[in-house]
């Protein structure tokens, strides 16, 4: 199975590794964010869906909705057990808030990325 959420190149090489009759479960594409309107989600490799005869969905987050109570109160749970733990970045100052949007693309920093506009702000 391969959960995609990138699109393009990444997707285009999972591709060619996958097994047949496969699941493939499409939840984004990032690689193809910035493309021009009509440009697709960055997914060329449709002759290895058919070769492989590969298994493709898309989920989206809003079909679950009734499950999200029972989820946060179990991600509570797991936070409380310190069984599972954020990863936070905070940058100080509105004015390093490209800084801050150009460290989601890097692995260097992984996590949820805040921007701290003042120290007094509610």
């Amino acid at each position: 199975m391969f959960l995609d959420s990138v699109g393009g190149a990444i997707h285009d090489a999972v591709m060619t590794h996958m097994k047949a009759r496969a699941q493939v479960v499409v939840f984004g594409s990032i690689s193809a964010y910035n493309a021009p309107a009509g440009h697709g989600g960055g997914y060329g490799r449709m002759d290895e869906i058919l070769r492989r005869r590969l298994q493709v969905s898309g989920f989206l987050l809003s079909d679950h909705v009734a499950h999200f109570p029972a989820a946060l109160a179990q991600l509570r749970t797991l936070y409380r057990e310190s069984r599972i733990h954020l990863r936070e970045h905070v940058t100080d100052g509105l004015e390093r808030a490209p800084e801050a949007f150009a460290a989601l693309f890097t692995a260097a920093a992984p996590g949820k990325h805040l921007v701290q506009i003042s120290a007094d702000a509610p």
